[in-house]
């Protein structure tokens, strides 16, 4: 029944009122009640209630390219189709690849699981804040990336073992070679940004990846590889170890992305034309689909680490703008992302802070906006939308525009599988299939 504005109980009277509640919309509501009667002082209640939505949020994003005196128009993405109370939307223009890094920073931000790998993820692009900040605009300040970063350290200690390694989960967990290594190269690069990382757990890991490059190909060749990389950024592996694993082994590396590593190194350690031919095999190499070399790895993480390495070691040529095209489609294609291509994009990102740049002029509707650097960003307000405004190219250099919009939408989304499907059922507690649309009110 719907809910009354007034109820009178005689004295001693009891009664059950059933009443229907709707959630409306996503956010906070309320029962407010009051009794009174006699010479009592009225008593009053209120009751929060908690609308939630009942499936996750979700990010649509329509691309638009334009070459120089072009005119297209917008995606057309209907705000309407989300909660408001729920929705955040941006429009980004660039003339240098957009790799989206502003919204991938977000969502890593708001990761809500934390095995070893998953935490450095979420914190390590917030080692590159003020270059992403600078492109992007993010929408969290400094302080919140230094509060995930400083965090992600702290979790990281409790999981580090006596053997330098870092458990999954726990110390007692299980670690993985690739993983160690992935670890110890973001607490290093947290400690060169003025994190505090304690120097006894810096001197175990580095002694743990020490000990992977001593075994001399045995055990995981692709963590091996990145052992070597973040061994010679440091000082920490002499030339001829570099040498002699690239020559011994660097056929048998299967991943771009180890291949890359193994040329980084060779690079710090002055072996630039060596390094140059496994930079090649990394950039030409693919990944097959669901290749597993324990490396948590998959062909757009491959490419986007393999940017960052060639911007590190200065050799990034024309590479850099090979892989820009593949990367930028890829991101504008994959609907869901993993933490590692998220963390790697966003570092990528960082990488081509320098590229691009160049004066754009261009019109949205009827507002004619000019940019430098070669990007320029707006936050639209929950209210408004780009519908299937007209956009121009007004000047020289050819611009992609990305409107995303994150929210909850009002419609349960589209059923998808991939690779495997699942059913529910529901049953009584003698087994008895029932409907949960006609369980009674405390039914079990």
């Amino acid at each position: 029944m719907a809910p009354q504005p007034q109820i009178s109980l005689k004295d001693g009277e009891r009664r059950d009122l059933v009443v229907s509640l709707k959630g409306i919309s996503v956010g906070n509501a309320g029962i407010d009640l009051e009794v009174s009667g006699g010479d009592l002082a009225p008593i009053r209640r209120h009751y929060d209630i908690s609308v939630r939505p009942a499936w996750p949020y979700m990010t649509r994003r329509a691309q638009l390219t334009l070459a120089p005196g072009e005119s297209g128009k917008a995606g057309g993405i209907d705000i309407a189709d989300f909660f408001g109370s729920t929705l955040s939307q941006s429009v980004v223009v660039s003339s240098r690849p957009n790799l989206e890094a502003g919204r991938l920073f977000e969502e890593l931000h708001a990761y809500p699981y934390r095995c070893s790998e998953q935490t450095v993820s979420r914190a390590a692009p917030g080692l590159f804040y003020k270059e992403l900040n600078d492109l992007y605009g993010l929408s969290l300040d400094q302080g919140e990336a230094a509060n995930t970063i400083e965090n992600a350290i702290m979790v990281l200690m409790d999981r580090q073992r006596s053997d330098g390694s870092f458990g999954l989960w726990t110390g007692f967990g299980s670690s993985y070679d690739w993983l160690d290594t992935y670890v110890t190269d973001f607490l290093l690069r947290a400690r060169d940004k003025g994190y505090l990382v304690p120097d006894a757990a810096i001197t175990m890991a580095i002694a743990r990846l020490k000990r992977m490059v001593a075994n001399r190909g045995r055990g995981l060749l692709e963590a091996t590889a990145y052992a070597h990389y973040v061994l010679a950024r440091y000082g920490e592996v002499s030339a001829s170890e570099v040498r002699y694993f690239a020559d011994q082994f660097g056929l048998k590396l299967k991943s771009p992305l180890s291949l890359a590593q193994i040329a980084g190194a060779l690079s710090v350690v002055g072996e630039a034309e060596k390094s140059e031919q496994y930079f090649v095999r990394a950039v030409r190499s693919g990944r097959p689909d669901h290749a597993l070399y324990g490396d948590y790895g998959s062909r757009l993480r491959d490419l986007a680490a393999i940017t960052t390495i060639l911007a590190e070691t200065g050799t990034e040529g024309a590479h850099m703008s090979k892989l820009a095209e593949e990367i930028e489609a890829s991101v504008g294609k994959d609907r869901w992302l993993s933490t590692q291509e998220m963390a790697w994009l966003a570092r990528a990102a960082a990488s081509y802070a320098g590229t691009g740049a160049g004066d754009m002029s261009f019109m949205i509707g009827d507002q004619a906006i000019s940019a430098s650097h070669g990007f320029w960003q707006e936050k639209l307000s929950a209210g408004s939308g780009l519908g299937s405004a007209p956009v121009s190219n007004t000047g020289d250099v050819a611009v992609r525009m990305v409107h995303t919009v994150r929210g909850v939408s009002k419609t349960a989304p589209e059923t998808s599988a991939n690779g495997f499907t699942y059913n529910r059922s529901f049953f009584d507690l003698e087994g008895n299939p029932v409907s949960p649309d006609n369980l009674p009110r405390n039914g079990r």
